[in-house]
């Protein structure tokens, strides 16, 4: 109908006016849309800004989105709680990207880099102490500002109509190009502050030490009120652990003592550091053998109850004087051994036939082996040669067991080493060379360096004891 038709089109004028007065009234909004050459960098931001995030909050991106912007009691129990600030602004940068349209690009890049200043500052806290102490909480406070700066940048753009927008784009590259200096300047504020707290603390850790290490020098040194271990010449200024090799010498009345025939096998003393100066060697011995001129005496009227040490055919070696109990920490003394020291010790016994692994090895095996061997010459001659030990295994000793087999070697020469015929089996003789054996150990096994190098060590001991033998058991 004619009047209908005239309606519809007075309605549809309304329409376009009103369509017309909210132009005017709200400018065009941007659909978020992304152009295809930006969507790889527009994806990489993402990423990072979710990452930065999630690794101070401690939770998914989109939680910590959440827990961010609805204020939830949660934010007190994050792993960095003074970064928190850092990860909401960042969010509320992200989310005023996305409605930015003009120098889209310029913002992505600021906005990344806020992300990488954020993963860069949680690390570098995190090795610091993983908290944010007052010394960081003014460059944590500038820091934030200039985070804040940035996102008041991005939603000023987004309110500002395209033709204002047009018209101040010269000064907008300035104010993009301030908020990097701001950021720049803000990061190398806290970098500097960083290294100033790790510097403190390394401070405090060499105070600490250096107290430690005079305390420690003081007990050595028997000045603490205390008993001092005899320790002296050690240079508290020195690096390291403040004690030079080269000074260290030991006093005589605090060397270690070697057991007694009468007495279970211990190690009685503190055992002390001996001189590494093979020069100064030569003094150990006369010295240690001055220590034990007081027990010589003790030791010869003894000497008659060593019978438990002679020829035992019948297993290992008791303790003397037939001890009630068996004391456990008395290793028996495999028969082979035992003989080889009863007739003067003119045989090289390796080391690993003495750990307490083979000395408890010792009692189960058969005691019938005989100490001589034959052999067939060329000739069709049966030939008769000692019989030798199997020295093939002694370089493949640890040095646990080269410390237990050590302790029994001077067990096995004070008991049953018959220095001389004339001599009887633990004389003063046997027990010097006891204690000369006893100073190479303790020169060996306090060096620093015993564990890492224990291969040239037991080579060097293996020549030590070749040497005796050659010599003739001249000490």
């Amino acid at each position: 109908m004619p009047g209908s038709s005239c309606i519809d089109a007075l309605t549809l004028s309304y329409q376009r006016s009103d369509d017309l007065m909210n132009f005017y009234k709200d400018p065009p909004r941007r659909k978020k849309t992304i152009p295809q050459e930006q969507t790889k960098g527009w994806v990489h931001t993402r990423d990072r800004v979710g990452k930065a995030a999630a690794s101070v909050l401690g939770t998914a991106t989109d939680v910590a989105h959440e827990i961010l912007f609805t204020g939830v009691t949660v934010l007190a129990c994050v792993p960095v709680p003074g970064l928190a600030p850092f990860a909401r602004v960042l969010l509320q940068i992200w989310d005023a990207l996305q409605s930015v349209d003009t120098n889209r690009l310029q913002c992505l890049r600021l906005t990344q880099r806020c992300a990488d200043i954020l993963l860069s500052v949680h690390e570098e806290v995190k090795e610091a102490g993983d908290q944010v102490d007052e010394e960081l909480q003014t460059p944590i406070t500038k820091l934030t500002e200039s985070f804040q700066t940035v996102e008041s940048f991005l939603l000023k753009q987004i309110h500002r109509p395209f033709l204002k927008r047009y018209l101040k784009r010269d000064e907008i590259q300035a104010q993009i190009l301030s908020c990097d200096a701001q950021l720049t300047e803000a990061l190398c504020m806290l970098g500097l502050s960083i290294q100033i707290k790790i510097l403190r603390s390394v401070q405090d850790v060499e105070r600490e030490r250096r107290e430690d290490q005079r305390v420690l020098v003081n007990i050595l040194r028997g000045e603490s009120g205390g008993v001092g271990l005899g320790v002296s010449g050690i240079d508290t200024q020195a690096p390291g652990m403040g004690v030079s090799e080269s000074a260290i010498t030991v006093r005589p009345e605090h060397a270690m003592s070697v057991p007694s025939p009468g007495m279970p096998r211990t190690l009685q003393g503190t055992p002390t550091i001996s001189d590494p100066s093979p020069a100064d060697n030569t003094q150990v011995l006369p010295t240690l053998k001055a220590v034990q001129a007081s027990q010589d005496a003790q030791d010869l009227e003894d000497s008659g109850d060593q019978g438990a040490c002679a020829d035992d055919p019948e297993g290992a070696v008791s303790p003397p004087q037939a001890a009630a109990e068996l004391d456990p920490n008395v290793m028996p003394i495999p028969v082979r051994v035992q003989r080889v020291f009863n007739t003067g010790w003119t045989v090289y016994v390796p080391l690993d036939l003495l750990t307490n692994a083979a000395c408890h090895r010792a009692l189960t095996a058969s005691n019938r082996h005989s100490d001589f061997s034959l052999s067939l010459t060329a000739s069709g001659e049966l030939q008769v040669s000692n019989s030798k030990f199997d020295h093939s295994k002694e370089h493949y000793m640890s040095a646990l067991e080269f410390m237990q087999a050590s302790a029994t070697l001077i067990w096995v020469i004070c008991l049953c080493l018959q220095a001389s015929p004339e001599a009887l089996i633990g004389s003063p003789t046997a027990r010097a060379i006891a204690t000369f054996f006893q100073a190479h150990y303790n020169y060996i096994q306090h060096r620093l360096d015993f564990g890492d190098t224990f291969p040239v060590y037991l080579a060097y001991n293996i020549y030590i004891h070749h040497a005796y033998l050659q010599n003739n058991g001249n000490i």
